[in-house]
């Protein structure tokens, strides 16, 4: 055993009298404490279908006023571990890779998350010919995509866990929430 592993010796506090009211709250506190856990359990959730019509409606005003959105571009220094990330067939890499050093096209960082509730949300991701599903928490998730020709990236609704797929995407200004999706729709996002 090491130095820093032994055990420090400190004495006992000293026991101070207690006043009679405040042993109640300890273990009114307790019982409150042990009924929350049964509460969370039986309070059904409502997924995203909090989010009114109302917010609904902001949101997609609020993505269309937001024009292309400026994505971030992988870094020299990331493009190795972004290229692996994205777990391509070994025959697309090297096409990717040669388009790449011909500087035919960029990488750059989708980052995606779900901004209310999360419920299950999962989305394809399609840039050019890379695709991917990406299942939509509340952690942020970054992923690299070539930068689309076309100078838009699709996202494909794949399922909705509850209330519909509600997702924000990072921008190099910012969040911008998307307007809420459903299975089967495709939503493309002007990109630059």
């Amino acid at each position: 055993m090491e130095p820093a592993d032994d055990p420090i010796p400190e004495l006992a506090p000293t026991p101070s009298p207690v006043p009679q009211r405040a042993r109640v709250v300890p273990v009114a506190t307790l019982l409150l404490a042990a009924s929350l856990p049964i509460a969370w359990l039986t309070y059904p959730s409502t997924g995203d279908a909090a989010l009114t019509s109302a917010a609904q409606g902001t949101r997609a005003q609020l993505y269309q006023r937001a024009g292309a959105l400026p994505l971030p571009v992988v870094s020299p220094q990331e493009r190795a571990s972004a290229l692996d990330a994205m777990k391509l067939p070994a025959e697309q890499q090297v096409v990717l890779e040669e388009q790449l050093r011909a500087q035919n096209t960029e990488l750059v960082w989708l980052t995606l998350w779900d901004d209310c509730d999360q419920d299950g949300d999962v989305v394809m991701v399609e840039s050019d010919a890379f695709r991917q599903r990406v299942p939509i928490v509340h952690a942020p998730r970054r992923i690299a995509i070539p930068r689309p020709k076309s100078g838009v990236v699709k996202l494909t609704g794949v399922h909705d866990g509850g209330g519909g797929i509600t997702i924000a995407v990072a921008t190099v200004t910012g969040k911008v929430a998307m307007p809420v999706m459903v299975p089967g729709q495709v939503l493309g996002i002007p990109v630059r």
